[in-house]
Order: structure tokens, then C-alpha cells, then sequence
């Protein structure tokens, strides 16, 4: 039942995934798309910290993808409190935690 939200488009020639799952690499083909595109790095974004978010990042970095991004305000869950503690937790792994404004600064 979960829609797009306003402003994402799905174009032609996009890779649409199915996720059934926490993490997005579980029982997916999304490790296999990303390998031969010759992608390694990734930037997380959705809600649910505690649950898909992490898990997909965890699957992400023993996958070894680097880096692993996760935007910290383009990320949510129930509370302040879990978000902060998932996020701690994902940051002692080596994965990055900028807001949406400071992965953009970096990019530009």
C-alpha cells in the first residue's frame, strides 16, 4: 500500500525493486544490479531506522559496499530516541551520517 511520495518519478529504464523484506538486499536482486553497473557506494535514505534502514545497511557494509551513507535527516523512526540510537549504532560500523544539506555541499 505505500505510494511514492510527490516529486519521485519512475522513469523508463529505471530499476524498480520489490522489497518484501527489512533489508533490500534480502531475497532481492539488487546486490546482482548494482554489480554489474559497477556500483559500490551507496546512500540510504527511508523510514523505519531501527528496521529496514538498518538492516539494509548492515547487509550493505558485510556486502562490502563503501562507502555506505546513510542521510540522517532524510531517515526517520518512531521516536528521536531510536533514530539516534540506530544511527549511533550504524556509525560505529563506518558508515557516514550527514544531513541531506552536507551530502549536497560534498557532491557539489
Amino acid at each position: 500500500g505505500a505510494e511514492l511520495v510527490d516529486g519521485l518519478v519512475v522513469r523508463e529504464g529505471d530499476f524498480k525493486l520489490v522489497k518484501t523484506r527489512f533489508s533490500a538486499f534480502f531475497s532481492t536482486h539488487l546486490h546482482s544490479v548494482l554489480q554489474r553497473e559497477g556500483i559500490n557506494s551507496l546512500v540510504i535514505t527511508g523510514v523505519q531506522t531501527p528496521n529496514c534502514i538498518r538492516q539494509t545497511v548492515f547487509d550493505a557494509v558485510a556486502l562490502d559496499y563503501q562507502p555506505v551513507t546513510v542521510l540522517f535527516d532524510a531517515t526517520a523512526a518512531a521516536t528521536p530516541d531510536i533514530h539516534l540510537a540506530n544511527v549511533y549504532d550504524m556509525k560505529n560500523i563506518g558508515v557516514a551520517t550527514p544531513t541531506l544539506q552536507e551530502w549536497s555541499e560534498s557532491k557539489a
